[in-house]
């Protein structure tokens, strides 16, 4: 199959579009996490007697699982994000190492001074903005060598026609060139697979976190839509009897 840079910018911008959902799905179970801390708060504040421990604490442990279900899609985001840096970071170290030390061309897209990936550093989180930068860096510097191999394959034609029509003796320079262009045209393909490669895992990753998180809110909106509903009668508004037995009940239906 014949990739071109249109389908990894494709395939990357499909990630960024995930990602971006998981980010907004994230926001929500965060708000509604508070939304159940507030109630919590509520029912503390105007049933504060022994009877109503027993659905209190029940409703207490519910809402401390919904928290360490977020923190742990909070911990997955952050490592597929950290990840997604790496290997786009590494991606480019390669390209611009390729482009300026071995084909030697002036060619300074970004002066940004990105932060070096430390693998074995596990408290530095990596911004997605600058995984996106990288990646369009690394995108225009695919451009730049395919408007670099076009020129050579100019020159090869000129000089093959040279050979051919002037009878000049410039086989070995033909060859050479032939056999130059031909690595990297392999180099700028061997790149676009890479991204390709990336471009699978991550979205892999990021599609499986999109279905936790995804879960894990229709899973809080159900609780939250039963809080609704019984809240100004649980928080004693308008709750007449004080009955221990019809609160717990309230609470229970949350778990």
């Amino acid at each position: 199959m014949n990739l071109s840079t249109t389908d990894v910018v494709l395939g990357f911008n499909h990630i960024k579009t995930t990602r971006t959902n998981v980010c907004s799905l994230v926001k929500d179970i965060k708000q509604k996490i508070a939304d159940l801390n507030k109630i919590y708060m509520e029912i503390v504040k105007n049933h504060a007697i022994k009877e109503y421990t027993f659905g209190l604490d029940a409703f207490h442990f519910q809402s401390k699982l919904i928290e360490l279900e977020y923190d742990h899609m909070q911990l997955l985001l952050t490592t597929i994000t950290n990840r997604i840096y790496c290997e786009y970071y590494k991606l480019y170290k390669l390209i611009t190492d390729y482009v300026h030390n071995e084909i030697k061309l002036n060619a300074t897209i970004s002066k940004t001074a990105f932060p070096i990936y430390k693998e074995l550093d596990k408290n530095t989180n990596y911004d997605f903005g600058l995984t996106v930068e990288i990646q369009a860096i690394i995108v225009k510097y695919i451009t730049i060598l395919n408007d670099y191999l076009e020129e050579k394959n100019k020159e090869l034609h000129i000089n093959t026609m040279r050979q051919t029509k002037c009878g000049i003796n410039i086989e070995h320079i033909v060859h050479f060139q032939s056999y130059t262009n031909t690595l990297v045209a392999e180099q700028i393909r061997m790149f676009i697979r890479y991204m390709d490669a990336l471009n699978k895992h991550h979205t892999k990753y990021i599609g499986r976190l999109h279905a936790i998180s995804k879960n894990l809110l229709d899973n809080v909106n159900t609780d939250i839509t039963t809080t609704e509903m019984d809240f100004e009668s649980v928080t004693g508004k308008s709750f007449v009897n004080d009955d221990p037995t019809a609160i717990e009940n309230i609470v229970l239906t949350l778990i």
